[in-house]
């Protein structure tokens, strides 16, 4: 069953991809935002 829902929502990631809409990372934070969410905590 859990192999049914990943790919699943690795279907509706590649379709929201495909659109232009922006997708959560699968995997926790991009870094990117890693980098934005460590810059606002110290306050720089």
């Amino acid at each position: 069953m859990v192999e049914h829902e990943i790919h699943h929502r690795g279907q509706i990631h590649l379709y929201l991809g495909m659109l232009g809409v922006p997708t959560p990372p699968a995997y926790g934070l991009t870094s990117g935002q890693e980098l934005a969410a460590s810059v606002c905590r110290s306050g720089l």
